[in-house]
């Protein structure tokens, strides 16, 4: 009888042991679930046609600006499109060969569009 009550015992602490190593994974696959995910959204965005436009928008924009260099406000207003629409843009393929983002050398915060020259893209 005493050996079946140890060999019960150690059952029991086996069974807690194995729930909560299970809640343990479950969380660590959801987290990670989550990682995944964001990461498949960034790099899922398709602007179509109008996204198209509008590089070619900014483009002509910049061509027409003093150095081929613009802040990145002056261009959103330009544009009439609001920020987060702005950063779809500028992380699209099409985008990142046309366009260069610095830093402004007067004001670190804020941030400059400059036009990469044709012999890069």
């Amino acid at each position: 009888m005493r050996k079946m009550d140890r060999l019960q015992s150690k059952i029991e602490e086996l069974e807690t042991c194995l729930e909560e190593h299970q809640i343990i994974t479950g969380r660590e696959r959801a987290y990670d679930r989550r990682r995944i995910s964001k990461l498949e959204v960034k790099g899922a965005k398709n602007l179509g046609p109008t996204g198209k436009n509008q590089v070619e928008e900014i483009a002509a924009y910049l061509k027409d600006s003093p150095g081929y260099v613009a802040p990145f406000e002056a261009v959103k207003k330009h544009l009439g499109i609001k920020r987060g629409r702005f950063g779809d843009i500028l992380t699209t393929p099409e985008a990142k060969d046309r366009f260069l983002v610095i830093q402004n050398p007067n004001d670190r915060r804020k941030r400059l569009l400059k036009l990469k020259p044709k012999i890069w893209f």
